[in-house]
Parts: structure tokens; C-alpha cells; sequence
């Protein structure tokens, strides 16, 4: 409760308001977070930055009331949560969807995390992932754009590629880990033929003057063509 009423008063100073949250409200989210801190983290990132987080949480404490869910465990807990959020994105928009797929989908397919540059230059012509996050924000631990971007909890994971597919209202959220590892694959391929060059650090060592193996290569390189180089 501690955590809980800590976050929310944070959150009620940035959006200047007063007598907010009440100990009814607190109590409230405490209780519907069934002991998982995860839950509380993910709301508490929801909230912040909303024009009117008062309400939005009071929605937020409303899921799941419509049916029991005493027995409900923390997957299924969060997997609503997860669902819920997403729900509220722009699914009529085509060219958000397409965007989804491909960003959420690199996200969660690549070896090692990517800021939000390298992804951008990775699906050049896409949304900008600036958008993209802003939308995802609740989902995402992202700092600057040249910070890598990763999931909040392997749950996210969990939910989006396998839990997903198995619920009609959820599989447009739902991620294709296989078919988007194949979508990297191929982009990584077309950074290589654009990027790579005779001038590129480290080409061409073995047969030229300098035989010794180049220092600090990826700091002259960027970040997509060295991800594409190791994987």
C-alpha cells in the first residue's frame, strides 16, 4: 500500500490536483491489485502523463468487476490489464496497426534490445516510434531515443504471443514472434546492402596495410548495422 499511495500522490503533484487520491481510492487499488506489484508499476505508468489520471483510474478499477474473478490468478489478472490498455489504441487506423505489428513485433523478436532509433531506421517509411510509444508508454521501459527499448515484464511476453491468439478480442493485439524474427531477419539483410561500404570500419582489414583488427568499431557504426552484423 505504501508503494501504491507513494506513486499516486507523485502522479496527483505532476497533474496538480488535491484531495486525490482518497483513502477510498487507495484502498480500492490496493485491493484490486491482488498483492502483484507488477499490476500497480503498470498502472501507475499508465496513469502518468494522462490528462485526467482521476478518471482514468476509476475506469481501470471497474475491469473484471462485470464478472467473478475470486478465483482469478495473476496471469489472467494481467492479462486483462494488458488487454485493457491495449484495447485503447487507434485498431480502425491501418497504418497504426501495420506500425504495431512491426515496432511491438521487433521489439519483442530481437537478441538484444534496440533504442528507438535503430528501430526506426530498421522500418524506415513506419509511424515514427516516437508515436508508436507514447501510445505504448504503459508497456514500454524506454528512456531517450537513444536508449534501448524493452518490455515491462516477461508477462507482456507471455501475453502478446501466446495468450493472445487464443481470445477473439485480443488477437489483433497478438504478435507472430516466428514471422516477425523472419521480418528482422530480412531488414537486417537490407541495412547490410545500404549501409555496408569499402569505407566502413573494418572492411577490408585482412588485406590492408593496417592487419591488426579495428579498435571501437561499433562507436563508428550505427546501432542498426551492428545489430545486423552479429545477428
Amino acid at each position: 500500500k505504501m508503494v501504491a499511495q507513494t506513486q499516486l500522490h507523485k502522479i496527483a503533484e505532476e497533474a496538480e490536483l488535491t484531495g486525490w487520491p482518497t483513502e477510498d481510492i487507495l484502498d480500492q487499488f490496493t485491493s484490486r491489485s491482488r498483492g502483484l506489484m507488477i499490476w500497480i508499476v503498470f498502472i501507475c505508468n499508465y496513469l502518468k502523463g494522462r490528462s485526467k489520471p482521476q478518471e482514468d483510474l476509476q475506469e481501470l478499477l471497474q475491469l473484471g468487476r462485470s464478472t467473478p474473478n475470486d478465483h482469478e490468478g495473476a496471469e489472467d489478472h494481467m492479462d486483462e490489464l494488458y488487454g485493457s490498455i491495449l484495447e485503447c489504441c487507434r485498431w480502425d487506423d491501418k497504418h497504426f496497426v501495420k506500425s504495431y505489428h512491426q515496432i511491438m513485433g521487433t521489439i519483442l523478436a530481437s537478441k538484444i534490445p534496440l533504442s528507438a532509433n535503430a528501430i526506426d531506421a530498421i522500418w524506415p517509411g513506419l509511424i515514427s516510434i516516437s508515436t508508436i510509444k507514447k501510445l505504448l508508454m504503459p508497456l514500454l521501459l524506454t528512456g531517450g531515443s537513444h536508449q534501448p527499448i524493452q518490455i515491462l515484464h516477461q508477462s507482456l511476453y507471455d501475453f502478446l504471443t501466446i495468450r493472445a491468439h487464443s481470445v477473439e478480442r485480443w488477437k489483433v493485439v497478438a504478435i507472430d514472434e516466428k514471422l516477425d524474427s523472419q521480418q528482422l531477419a530480412v531488414c537486417c539483410l537490407k541495412v547490410m546492402n545500404t549501409e555496408l561500404s569499402e569505407a566502413t570500419p573494418g572492411i577490408g582489414f585482412e588485406y590492408g596495410e593496417n592487419r591488426e583488427i579495428p579498435k571501437d568499431i561499433e562507436l563508428a557504426i550505427s546501432e542498426q548495422l551492428s545489430y545486423s552484423c552479429k545477428f
